[in-house]
């Protein structure tokens, strides 16, 4: 376990720091640009994202497979398995990434010519995402996350300053183009790590692994399309009804969120790396359950209060000050930042499905997961009608619904159903609570005048420690957190 909590804090600390850098850029970005030009870089990306979910799923089979390899020991097999991902990953991103420019060409030619550099965009930032994605997953396989860590924290830092150069320089096209460039330089960082800690890409083509991969990957692709609707369904909507400035004003908020949940989704992945590399030595499937259990205490009664309450303190201010126009965006994020708690980066329970590829189990989730979401969104604009307020807590409740199938299926089945209630209950609470200290802590915030408001900021975010302070303590206690990270240190 002494390398998990290695791992985890080095992973969560480097992505904490590349993720401030991420929110700083999009701030600048959106200071230097109006919202209707933004959008026009979101379409860029909402392309990518869409395209994505046609992926034939070979990562995915990797994804499972390779942790269990690294963990048997079996380091030829994983060499393999690595060189065919890459490359089938690599013609893929190619093919899809000609579909979206036929597209365009064809069905959008009369666009403005900005609309179809944004189309252009989007297929040189699927072909990017291949490269990073791979690389990104050996490197996690292998669970070598001091190098991983830095990588990313060198390209977030490069990302940052290239985009809003970009942006400056050339306007929207300048930052069409320094996005392509930053995913560019962030492979080839990747790239590097992955050399420095010795994962050979070059290996044979194995047709077996490609089966394989392909013959898990694709079925759980499959079964796996409505929770990639999921999540791109809102900005879809938006984009279809409301327009560009509106799709920018929610884009912010959806960006600060997508920040926020890669905190508890870094921990995340070092857990299910573990999972699936302890699976590989024959680890017990009781104490991998009794360890996921006190994983997701400490993470939502701890690590996800702390998180929406100092992000929504610090985004106050940072609105205020930087671009106040964006300032519509703060109650859709305080709505959208409650579903760190259900997202599936947080809930990674299914991941035991996984192991033992119950592929139907998992479409069963997924398909009750739109049911819930088509059902909130119903309900949400009957009551709000269509309003950018309205989408985000259709989507917070989609999530919530996700969430509880997935307890009261796998949960039930892994831990009882007695432990299960428990820490849904324990969900509840935590989210109530939280609420509750949103409001009183980020009172006052987006006060005028910079001292003023660093003031208030700093004010709220001590208000928060103090507040939740309760939860974190009883999550420590009742995981016994206080005596099991000392015994640790000494034995090591």
């Amino acid at each position: 376990m002494s390398r998990f909590f290695k791992n985890a804090i080095v992973y969560s600390s480097a992505n904490l720091v590349a993720q401030c850098c991420k929110v700083a850029q999009e701030f600048v970005l959106r200071r230097l640009l109006p919202p209707e030009a933004i959008g026009v870089w979101n379409l860029a990306v909402v392309t990518q994202s869409f395209v994505a979910t046609f992926d034939i799923g070979v990562i995915e089979g990797a994804f499972r497979d390779l942790p269990i390899l690294e963990g048997a020991g079996n380091r030829e097999e994983a060499t393999r398995a690595r060189a065919t991902s890459l490359r089938t990953k690599l013609v893929q991103a190619a093919l899809l990434g000609l579909c979206i420019l036929f597209y365009a060409l064809a069905f959008r030619r009369d666009a403005p010519p900005l609309i179809l550099a944004a189309f252009a965009a989007g297929a040189l930032l699927h072909g990017g995402h291949a490269v990073t994605d791979s690389l990104i997953l050996f490197l996690q396989s292998a669970q070598r996350y001091l190098s991983l860590s830095r990588a990313l924290l060198a390209s977030s830092f490069l990302s940052a300053i290239l985009l809003p150069i970009g942006a400056l320089a050339g306007g929207v096209p300048g930052l069409l183009a320094a996005g392509v460039c930053a995913l560019l330089a962030q492979g080839a960082l990747l790239l590097l790590s992955a050399r420095r800690e010795e994962l050979r890409l070059n290996g044979p083509w194995d047709t077996g692994l490609f089966k394989k991969f392909v013959g898990f990957g694709l079925p759980l692709r499959i079964v796996d399309y409505p929770q990639q609707l999921f999540g791109i369904a809102d900005v879809m909507i938006i984009t279809r009804f409301l327009g560009l400035e509106a799709l920018a004003i929610y884009a912010t908020a959806k960006t600060i969120l997508a920040q926020a949940v890669e905190v508890p989704a870094r921990l995340g992945t070092v857990f299910i790396t573990r999972l699936f590399n302890q699976t590989g030595a024959d680890r017990s499937r009781a104490d991998l359950a009794a360890e996921l259990m006190r994983y997701l205490i400490v993470t939502y009664l701890l690590v996800i209060p702390l998180l929406v309450c100092s992000v929504m303190a610090v985004v106050t201010f940072a609105v205020s000050q930087v671009i106040p126009r964006y300032a519509s965006s703060l109650p859709v994020l305080q709505t959208l930042l409650f579903a760190v708690y259900f997202m599936p980066q947080t809930t990674i329970i299914r991941n035991f499905w996984m192991l033992d590829r119950r592929l139907i189990a998992i479409g069963a989730s997924n398909l009750a997961s739109i049911a819930g979401l088509g059902a909130s969104f119903a309900v949400a604009v009957a009551l709000l009608g269509k309003t950018l307020t309205a989408i985000a807590l259709a989507m917070v409740a989609g999530y919530a619904f996700f969430f509880l199938y997935l307890m009261a299926s796998i949960g039930r089945e892994i831990w009882g159903a007695r432990r299960t209630l428990e820490l849904c209950a324990l969900v509840a609470l935590s989210v109530g609570w939280t609420a509750l200290v949103v409001r009183a802590a980020s009172a006052g915030v987006g006060a005028p005048g910079l001292a003023g408001g660093a003031r208030a900021m700093a004010l709220a975010l001590a208000r928060c420690v103090v507040l939740l302070a309760p939860l974190g303590l009883f999550a420590a206690w009742r995981t016994r957190l206080f005596d099991y990270l000392p015994r640790r240190r000494r034995a090591n």
